[in-house]
């Protein structure tokens, strides 16, 4: 793209982020004519944009919404939550269409269609009537049934049939638009109509140059085909589907409900099969019928994507990836436009770009790493001088530059480290958005508080750590705010409240998301715990309350009473974890039951240097990540005890496995001494605490680590490598994955 591309990109998302802000400000507040003049100006200069970038169907979609609120800067229109909706999904669409046009410079091809669909449902709230909802499939019009007469009979009966009605601007010959020319290329053309839009004035009066034609067609094409050829006059064009041998009914047919239901009886036949039913019959039986029917309906493209899944599930022999397939559908084509919950699969995205380019920081960073290895290498190489020579004036002297060249590395380093560094608003600011649409579809009422905005952290963490939230900010709107009804029976005020709140302390950043919920049950878990068979029985009772939270975070695990597009799949909390542990970090949870929930994510600040711990083992070398040792400990024999198979002790009430960490590598370890006092490193990782027994522990090191590379790139257990103070690679193991 070029300088004016690119500055409308990040323009028109810091303007669509700015308008979805202030809009949810009015809906809580009512009428503000500040907040309103500036809704206003954001759209007002979104659709300037749009032109100047020559995106029309933007620009459509954009005039009916700027119409809109005018009317309600007017006072026509009062400030409802069906407005302030509708205004919304405005927003996701014009945020999808700008990560399309900078990913390949042009809208997607039916951009016109849902355009003008969504302008309609706008202009519905100046007219009083009731705006149809996402996803209505606009009725055919009656021209429909006149023109389809002129298809043949077997034309109708084996093709899937498209109306066309293009109506061009009178001055469409001033932009360069041929219309006839554009109606030539309509692909499988069957029945064409033109007429003129107004009664032909007398001959002296007609205007040569102005267009004055509305033309009616019918083909055998695709929406995606047609959108292509009219896709540079998207706000001119109208398309209607007219199904084999119902065209003379089209003005009735409602395809997208009958579509609906076909694939929900698929999903319920999926979802009601029994372990001992013929499964592998069933889920293609399923797929076969949903994908006929969408190709009936002329969406080939994701019968085409069931087909795939089928693959899959008879690869896996199960019917996971049809169902799966199919609820997605069910979401898609209820909703054309972008859903409610815009931007939630990824990182918010105004905090996709750096004002400097990402890869010149990037290159910056690395050779900023390269040079601390250099300077470790330099610090042993200035021991060993001072060794050699004494301390006498050269050895003083090397000394002092070292020391000297450490510190501006350091320095120079931590500067590089600021550059990526940005405030955590930029991972914050979806989730106001999040809470309002998830309460209104489960009829709650809850008010989200956010808090340290300031806050910054490494850029890579807002990125990875928007979908570990999201989870969290569902569960607690979903499984831990109660009903009003329910808040009421308990005393508690209707609304509800919940916090988002980001702290720092030194080099860790602690984020905190807390209701005042229903609170988690620890027998309830255990119970689910229990039937999901999560752990042994015997061990499940032998847990503490607190334990038993924790059990939360158990793959598979969820305490949702019915499975929705929300939650209760079981697949929220460990995601949570793992994703926080492979940052670095560490998840707790506490919980009181009728006083609500609070979860903590504990992480690095910047997540791209690593404090690293070297220890020897099997007469190697092997790094430790520093932010799962908890602590070191020397045993005196008679605090070992064998455990069945195993040795452990006790430290601080609880039982400590012991494993050498030279077992574990498969590397030959010391002769066993009975009376030897082990040297333990005491590390948690993965809801585990175990303890390493090493042979020594000999360094601690500020490192960059590199990923594993050729043939070691799929390797184990390692999450990395990095340089040792004399030279040497020294391996960085990934401990979770080793004693998982």
């Amino acid at each position: 793209m070029n300088e004016m591309q690119e500055q409308f990109v990040a323009e028109a998302r810091e303007l669509v982020h700015q308008a979805t802000d202030d809009l949810m400000a009015i809906e809580r507040s009512g009428f503000e004519v500040e907040r309103i003049d500036r809704i206003f100006r954001a759209f007002h200069t979104l659709k300037g944009s749009a032109g100047v970038v020559d995106l029309p169907a933007m620009g459509l979609l954009l005039h009916a919404a700027e119409d809109l609120l005018a009317a309600v800067n007017a006072k026509k229109r009062p400030v409802t939550t069906a407005l302030v909706s509708e205004a919304l999904q405005c927003l996701d669409q014009v945020s999808s269409w700008v990560d399309a046009y900078e990913a390949r410079g042009a809208l997607p091809a039916q951009a016109g269609e849902l355009a003008r669909s969504a302008a309609l449902r706008l202009r519905a709230f100046l007219s009083d009537t009731t705006p149809s909802g996402a996803g209505a499939t606009a009725q055919a019009p009656a021209w429909v049934t006149a023109l389809v007469d002129q298809v043949s009979a077997s034309d109708r009966s084996s093709k899937v049939l498209l109306a066309l009605a293009y109506v061009p601007l009178p001055g469409c010959f001033f932009n360069g638009d041929d219309p006839l020319g554009l109606v030539a290329k309509i692909p499988d053309l069957l029945a064409l109509s033109v007429e003129p839009r107004e009664a032909w004035p007398p001959l002296v009066d007609i205007d040569p140059y102005a267009c004055n034609l509305r033309i009616h067609a019918i083909a055998a094409a695709t929406r995606d085909d047609l959108a292509a050829v009219f896709r540079l006059v998207p706000d001119q064009i109208e398309m209607f589907d007219v199904p084999p041998l119902a065209a003379a009914t089209a003005a009735d047919s409602k395809p997208a409900t009958l579509l609906d239901d076909i694939i929900g009886c698929q999903i319920a036949m999926l979802e009601n099969a029994q372990a001992h039913d013929n499964l592998y019959g069933r889920y293609g039986s399923a797929a076969r019928a949903a994908a006929n029917a969408l190709r009936h309906f002329a969406r080939n493209d994701l019968a085409s994507e069931v087909e795939a899944a089928l693959q899959r599930a008879r690869v896996q022999q199960s019917s996971g990836p049809v169902l799966e397939t199919l609820r997605d559908l069910t979401t898609r084509l209820v909703t054309p436009l972008a859903s409610a919950e815009q931007g939630q699969n990824g990182a918010p995205a105004a905090g996709r770009s750096l004002r400097i380019d990402e890869a010149r920081i990037d290159s910056l960073f690395n050779l900023s790493g390269e040079l601390i290895v250099a300077k470790n290498g330099l610090a042993h190489l200035t021991q060993r001088v001072e060794a050699a020579v004494g301390d006498g004036d050269l050895g003083r002297n090397i000394r002092t530059a070292t020391e000297n060249l450490d510190r501006l590395i350091a320095e120079m380093h931590a500067a590089v480290l600021q550059l990526r560094m940005v405030p955590v608003s930029l991972l914050f600011r979806s989730f106001p958005r999040v809470v309002r649409d998830i309460a209104l579809r489960l009829d709650k009422q809850v008010e989200l508080t956010v808090k340290g905005t300031t806050t910054e952290c490494d850029k890579n963490l807002v990125e990875r750590l928007f979908e570990p939230l999201l989870h969290l900010v569902r569960n607690a709107v979903d499984h831990g705010i109660e009903s009003p009804e329910q808040r009421r029976a308990a005393g508690k005020p209707e609304q509800a409240h919940i916090t988002l709140e980001a702290t720092r302390a030194g080099d860790r950043l602690a984020i905190d998301v807390r209701d005042d919920g229903r609170g988690i049950d620890p027998a309830a878990i255990r119970a689910k715990a229990r039937e999901r068979n999560v752990m042994a029985p015997e061990d499940i009772d032998a847990l503490s309350d607190d334990q038993s939270i924790q059990l939360i975070f158990s793959a598979g695990l969820s305490m949702a009473s019915a499975v929705t597009d929300i939650s209760g799949r079981g697949v929220g909390m460990d995601v949570v974890r793992n994703t926080v542990e492979q940052l670095g970090g560490r998840t707790t949870v506490t919980s009181t039951v009728g006083a609500g929930t609070s979860v903590r994510l504990d992480l690095p600040v910047n997540v791209a240097m690593s404090q690293i711990m070297v220890v020897a083992a099997g007469g190697q070398l092997f790094g430790l990540p520093m932010d799962v040792v908890s602590e070191t400990v020397r045993l005196t024999p008679d605090r070992v005890s064998q455990i069945k198979t195993n040795r452990g002790f006790v430290l601080r009430d609880r039982i400590v496995p012991i494993c050498a960490l030279a077992e574990v590598l498969s590397l030959p370890g010391r002769p066993k001494d009975a009376q030897a006092t082990p040297l333990l490193v005491v590390v948690e990782t993965g809801g585990k605490i175990v303890a390493l027994e090493v042979d020594a522990i000999n360094d601690r090191l500020d490192a960059v680590l590199k990923p594993m590379q050729g043939l070691l790139a799929n390797a184990r257990g390692y999450a990395g490598t990095t340089m040792t103070a004399d030279g040497r690679v020294l391996l960085v193991l990934d401990l979770k994955e080793l004693l998982s």
